[in-house]
């Protein structure tokens, strides 16, 4: 039943997602109508956040590596306790927005640098659907950018795919130099191994949690002689696991 259940919460997504694309202008007001009833409900758009309560503490500080459009940072202020929050988003259109949206909060620095093992001047790639920005999906990696459209729309059309290069630069986060990192949040859709990789002299110094959308075998391979091991979040508490899970924390 829950399997039917689960199946079913997936086509309607599915449905909306398909509907969304045929109104472009939705984009805005989708993410608004989102945030808008995750921060009246109190409730973080990712469950797994909840275990952060237990991991962290006032003042602490944290890194939101692929801000996209602040998801993370309102899921990380909502702790019942205030943290310091630096995020990282080099799509150059979000970069702005976030900065605008939370440039009066002083425990909010967002900067416009996306994570790799070495600094550059280089592109993003960013998916399109009839004309409907697909921002979250956006990549340093161009090949495969648009690989989930292709399950994800109902009627999916070919023509109706673009793929748009933007300027963006990276840096090695370890070269910034930002204080003790409490906790690091990595979404960024295939680029994770090269971030973690200029996030090596940090990992090695500050143990700092981690929880990593998508790892990959790789990522898996470079965390553990570190000493980091994966934990996931179910019924309601942090369970060691090797399983596939979205957004396991890996913890020393």
């Amino acid at each position: 039943m829950d399997s039917k259940r689960d199946h079913a919460r997936v086509d309607v997504r599915k449905a909306v997602r398909t509907a969304v694309v045929h109104v472009p202008s939705m984009a805005n007001l989708k993410a608004w109508l989102q945030y808008t009833a995750h921060r009246t409900m109190h409730k973080p758009f990712e469950v797994e956040f909840l275990a952060l309560e237990g991991l962290l503490t006032a003042g602490d500080l944290c890194f939101d590596v692929g801000a996209n459009r602040g998801q993370s940072i309102e899921a990380l202020k909502m702790l019942s306790f205030p943290v310091r929050i630096t995020a990282f988003e080099p799509q150059p259109n979000l970069y702005r927005r976030l900065a605008r949206r939370f440039w009066k909060d002083l425990d909010v620095l967002v900067l416009p640098f996306g994570a790799s093992d070495h600094p550059s001047t280089t592109q993003i790639y960013v998916p399109y659907y009839n004309g409907y920005c697909f921002d979250g999906l956006a990549s340093l990696q161009e090949p495969g950018v648009d690989e989930w459209l292709r399950t994800s729309i109902y009627g999916f059309d070919e023509r109706k795919v673009e793929v748009k290069a933007m300027p963006c630069q990276t840096v090695r986060l370890d070269d910034l130099e930002l204080g003790t990192v409490a906790f690091i949040k990595l979404d960024i859709q295939g680029s994770e191994y090269a971030a973690l990789r200029g996030l090596h002299e940090t990992l090695r110094r500050d143990r700092p949690h981690l929880m990593i959308e998508t790892p990959s075998p790789e990522v898996k391979a470079f965390l553990a002689p570190l000493g980091y091991e994966q934990y996931n979040y179910a019924d309601g508490r942090l369970q060691r696991s090797d399983d596939w899970t979205l957004n396991p924390f890996f913890l020393t």
